[in-house]
């Protein structure tokens, strides 16, 4: 799933520490959890790791001396930082992901975000320009994009973190035109597409999964690991569960409720930082909870492995 919301200046320090500090490395270790991404960020010099000095600055609009921008790129506190684009896996990616320790479900989510990221850069982003006192759209091609993959939830008052894999795609509200000028980036076609952003990322995660060999079981809104239940699911959504214990004693649902007084609740029921639990402790408690509702982790290939194995084993002639 993808949601989409704008960042303001103002926010740009808090936005900083929340986004680099909430970066999760606990599997791959090598910095990919935090990198930049687009053309944009390749002319501006930014690439590889993102660090929170850079990050910070960028949101305030400042990508160093020798880059002008032009006056629509306000740096005033109420203007336009950017746009985070986030991605969410459905929760068994999840679960197969940072409970299993999957590497390769891991890299088909990073894979996704980075295909759905391409996409959005070559055809949604626009740029304004005055010619002849007309406002004219120019298709820029070019993103300052930096992406945090985290991965859990925002615990519930209750309950600590649940598994959620999730990258924050913060798209600089700057981009270059043909003319070299850095100006701000038109974001109406990204909202107006969102939903199809929200297609390709699911689509292209879905193909590296079943390319890898794994079982989905499609559903209305998407999919998710054929082998992993929607008991076992909902086992590990505690902050969706708790928000929608909610809504039933108002005598609501998930669909009868409106946007605001979902966002209300959700706000209302999450804590306001962590826990005192350490990741490796979150680790143990979530492989606990996996092994007692029977999830079995190694079922996700087994189909295709047995195909392989008795494949193998066929009489010399069958094959």
């Amino acid at each position: 799933m993808i949601s989409l919301k704008t960042l303001h200046r103002s926010n740009a320090a808090k936005a900083g520490h929340y986004y680099v500090d909430q970066k999760d490395d606990y599997y791959s270790r090598d910095g990919s959890c935090a990198q930049w991404q687009g053309q944009g960020a390749q002319l501006l010099g930014l690439s590889g790791e993102v660090n929170q000095k850079q990050f910070t600055a960028a949101l305030k609009g400042d990508f160093g001396p020798g880059v002008k921008l032009a006056k629509s790129v306000r740096k005033d506190a109420k203007s336009r930082a950017g746009e985070d684009l986030t991605f969410s896996a459905p929760k068994s990616v999840s679960i197969q992901a940072l409970v299993g320790k999957d590497n390769s479900v891991l890299e088909a989510h990073d894979h996704a975000v980075r295909k759905t990221l391409d996409y959005l850069e070559n055809e949604l982003v626009r740029a304004r320009q005055k010619v002849d006192g007309m406002t004219r759209s120019e298709q820029t091609a070019n993103i300052v994009a930096a992406k945090f993959r985290h991965e859990t939830a925002r615990p519930s008052r209750s309950d600590p973190a649940d598994p959620q894999l999730h990258t924050h795609a913060i798209i600089m509200n700057v981009t270059q035109r043909a003319d070299g000028t850095w100006v701000a980036l038109a974001n109406e076609q990204i909202y107006k597409n969102k939903k199809l952003l929200d297609t390709i990322y699911k689509s292209e995660m879905a193909a590296q999964l079943e390319k890898a060999g794994y079982a989905l079981r499609y559903e209305k809104d998407g999919f998710e690991m054929a082998h992993i239940s929607r008991e076992q699911i909902e086992l590990f959504s505690k902050r969706g569960m708790t928000v929608e214990a909610e809504l039933a004693i108002m005598g609501k649902t998930r669909q009868t409720a409106s946007h605001d007084l979902k966002q209300t609740i959700t706000l209302a029921t999450r804590s306001a930082k962590r826990p005192e639990i350490s990741r490796e402790a979150l680790q143990q408690q979530w492989e606990k909870e996996a092994q007692k509702s029977g999830i079995d982790f190694m079922a996700a290939k087994r189909p295709i492995e047995l195909s392989k194995h008795d494949h193998d084993k066929s009489p010399p002639g069958t094959q």
